[in-house]
């Protein structure tokens, strides 16, 4: 028979692992957000009968902080999501407190344990992002999993489990959780040497280690490239903590800054497409987001620690966590969110018992249900929304806080000829994620659609100050933002700069045929016009770049172009680079 404390925590694990619903957008993770706060609840309402003070209190905290921090001056409808999965962890962590004081911490520990054991084995099966979506989801279960295992008192049970979870975490890749894990074994090692450390004092070491770290130049970070890049993301979510303290950005919002604010360095890893738009650090996210409070409840945190048991295995399983929680995103899903819980309900100190009425996790359970019908419907919405502007429509407002929506819906409506639709859509899009290019480029294909030339070239001009310097499109987005090019200087350089590069158009943009380089060149040469007088030397490159591109394109287009290109030859005559006589040759001087 299954002792209760472990399945305490290996029945919701199992929801959470199963919880991939068909026809969802992003399943691995959608679902989960959907079952999430429902799994706290369960658990609030499991352990209801004896929660310590300490762990209700910290439950609250938790939910609370980051819901009155959306209402920080700004759209709150980015930072749902994130406000949900912390009052969910707040849940599970208060749940646990009960749990464990019901049945004990080492039964749950073994319910952890044979979880891990049985998700390793699908890793190694199936692969490692088979079922979790990305393998590093993972890394919490695996890393704390392997550590109960090490902590069980049978030998030969522990032995079977460690060989079993291994695997799984060679098959993962994820590093941090090899030093988690790592860590966890070295202080369990030593407690029983008789030399147990206190979990305090190690994780403030960790914590100042890793502020050292993200301090360091770049150059001395290069032999650490994944950390490396975690380190970016911290020092300019730090910079916009110091920007908007003490009140924080709001929930949810630094991670929709952090992408377009960290320069290439983000960008170009991440992929033209892709975004990094988590904060690789779970207290960093809560202290970003909320300011001053959030320093004060991580400082509480710590002393929290400081306070509670000292045992070895206690102290293993707190610093294994610990690694985790600030260098990942164990929240993301509840598969990392209930092993951390675990360990936070079980370490930590309790305080005094107390009884939680039912009413309230049955009330919160009801609300959750209600929740997760709801995000389910707008993502299988969503799902289904790319040609069908009725479905986009729907999941927006479903899941008003999902951007990628909107812009979907937006697109939607644009192709349909809705342009008044698909400019409401576009807006709500940039209001949430001002700083992504792609919401420009619709907006400026929407104002191009309704003759607005004006407000699409300035649209166009800011996708392209936004895109990643290896995104194709930026070059569409330079052409695109030429006509009438009102803007800043250091826009229009940058344009020119883009622009005067030598750009196989047919190559990189396919469908793109010599019919459309007259066109092309006609831009280029406007936007040279536009920087004669502060640029001249960029001028000149980009007059030189335009009569090359008109070379190749047929006539009549063709001729046209040459014919105003050598009635403006006298002004960048002096200012061409290199073989002045072949271009003079090619617009017909020679």
């Amino acid at each position: 028979m299954i002792p209760a404390g472990a399945a305490a925590f290996g029945i919701p694990f199992a929801v959470a692992a199963l919880a991939v619903f068909p026809g969802l957008y992003d399943p691995t993770m959608m679902s989960r957000l959907a079952v999430y706060p429902a799994l706290g609840a369960a658990l609030l309402l499991a352990g209801r009968g004896a929660v310590g003070r300490n762990h209700i209190l910290a439950g609250v905290l938790t939910a609370l902080v980051p819901m009155l921090w959306l209402f920080v001056p700004g759209s709150p409808l980015p930072g749902i999501p994130q406000a949900v999965r912390w009052a969910s962890f707040g849940m599970m962590t208060a749940g646990f407190g009960g749990t464990v004081a019901r049945w004990g911490f080492r039964n749950h520990l073994r319910g952890l344990a044979w979880s891990a054991v049985l998700f390793s084995l699908h890793m190694t099966v199936f692969g490692p992002d088979s079922l979790s979506g990305n393998p590093n989801r993972t890394g919490m279960l695996l890393a704390l999993g392997i550590v109960a295992a090490a902590a069980e008192r049978r030998r030969a049970t522990a032995l079977v489990q460690a060989g079993l979870i291994l695997p799984g975490m060679v098959v993962s890749g994820f590093r941090a959780s090899w030093l988690a894990a790592a860590l966890g074994l070295l202080i369990l090692a030593a407690g029983r040497r008789g030399k147990s450390p206190s979990p305090g004092p190690l994780i403030a070491v960790m914590a100042a280690v890793q502020i050292a770290f993200c301090l360091l130049p770049g150059n001395l970070r290069t032999g650490f490239p994944t950390l490396g890049l975690r380190a970016t993301i911290w020092r300019t979510a730090g910079n916009m903590f110091l920007e908007t303290f003490p009140m924080g950005t709001g929930t949810g919002r630094a991670r929709l800054s952090v992408f377009t604010r960290g320069g290439d360095e983000l960008q170009l890893p991440a992929g033209p497409e892709k975004r990094v738009d988590f904060l690789h650090s779970e207290p960093l996210e809560l202290i970003t987001g909320s300011g001053a409070v959030g320093v004060v409840l991580s400082a509480l945190f710590i002393l929290w620690v400081f306070r509670s048991r000292r045992d070895p295995l206690s102290a293993a399983l707190l610093c294994c966590f610990w690694v985790l929680f600030t260098t990942d995103l164990p929240l993301a899903t509840p598969l990392g969110a209930l092993p951390a819980a675990l360990v936070l309900g079980g370490c930590l100190a309790p305080g005094p018992g107390t009884r939680v009425p039912a009413a309230v996790p049955l009330v919160l359970l009801g609300g959750s249900l209600y929740w997760g019908i709801t995000v389910t419907a707008g993502y299988r919405a969503m799902a289904a929304g790319s040609g069908n502007p009725e479905k986009a429509a729907e999941a927006c407002r479903l899941i008003p806080f999902e951007e990628r929506a909107w812009l979907q819906a937006g697109w939607c409506r644009l192709r349909s000829g809705h342009l008044l639709e698909a400019s409401r859509y576009s807006a709500g899009f940039i209001r949430m994620y001002p700083g992504y290019h792609g919401g420009w480029e619709l907006e400026g294909a929407i104002r191009g659609a309704l003759g607005r030339d004006a407000g699409a070239a300035s649209a166009w001009r800011r996708a392209f100050m936004l895109a990643p310097s290896g995104l194709n499109e930026r070059l569409i987005y330079a052409l695109n933002g030429v006509p009438g090019a009102e803007s800043s200087g250091d826009t229009l350089r940058a344009m020119g700069e883009a622009l005067a590069m030598d750009v196989p158009w047919m190559e990189s943009f396919p469908g793109t045929g010599t019919e459309s380089y007259p066109e092309i060149a006609r831009r280029i040469l406007s936007l040279a016009e536009n920087l004669l007088e502060t640029n001249p030397g960029l001028a000149g490159e980009l007059f030189f770049r335009a009569v090359v591109t008109a070379q190749s394109a047929p006539d009549p287009g063709k001729a046209r172009f040459m014919g105003d290109a050598r009635l403006l030859y006298g002004k960048y005559s002096s200012l061409i680079p290199g073989d002045r006589e072949k271009l003079e040759s090619i617009i017909g001087l020679r």
